[in-house]
């Protein structure tokens, strides 16, 4: 049941990051949205994304390690916009109830330029990510579905690494 669950959980977050800018299901708007306000470019990633050929790869919550495979294309967003990423017509409270391991996501916050730039192993081997969130259906919620980069005040109580800096 376990890896019926999470084979759920990654073929649905796989729809949600590979489906940028889908537009709304009729059901209503289940995007999370990205909102860039850095001065660089952005990629992110959830951790059910990071696949070991081809296979799932248990590296849910609370295991944030990087894939030994990098076995994903991410979105680029670009300095100063909000993009809503997939939307597979199911509730946010519906996966993290029906879908998910438990009872957190990890969205793992790149920068475009270290992706093109670096080997996998160099940016695995030096986690070589800009912030990592990890995240609750009630932070979600709290945030009415929108992360930000870099993170505001808002989401300083929230669990991320770094940690969250004024």
């Amino acid at each position: 049941m376990k890896q019926i669950k999470f084979f759920m959980l990654e073929v649905g977050l796989l729809l949600i990051f590979l489906c940028a800018k889908c537009t709304n299901s009729i059901h209503g708007d289940y995007r999370l949205h990205i909102s860039n306000n850095s001065d660089y470019n952005i990629i992110p990633i959830t951790n059910p994304l990071l696949v070991k050929l081809g296979q799932p790869y248990d590296t849910y919550y609370p295991d944030t390690l990087l894939s030994d495979k990098r076995h994903f294309f991410g979105i680029p967003i670009s300095k100063g916009e909000k993009t809503g990423l997939g939307d597979i017509g199911l509730p946010w409270d519906s996966i993290y109830k029906n879908i998910m391991v438990n009872d957190t996501m990890s969205v793992f916050i790149f920068d475009a330029k270290v992706l093109d730039t670096y080997s996998w192993e160099e940016i695995r081997d030096n986690y070589m990510i800009l912030k990592r969130y990890d995240l609750s259906l009630e932070d979600l919620q709290k945030l009415d579905f929108t992360l930000y980069y870099p993170p505001t005040e808002a989401m300083k109580e929230m669990k991320m690494y770094p940690p969250y800096e004024e």
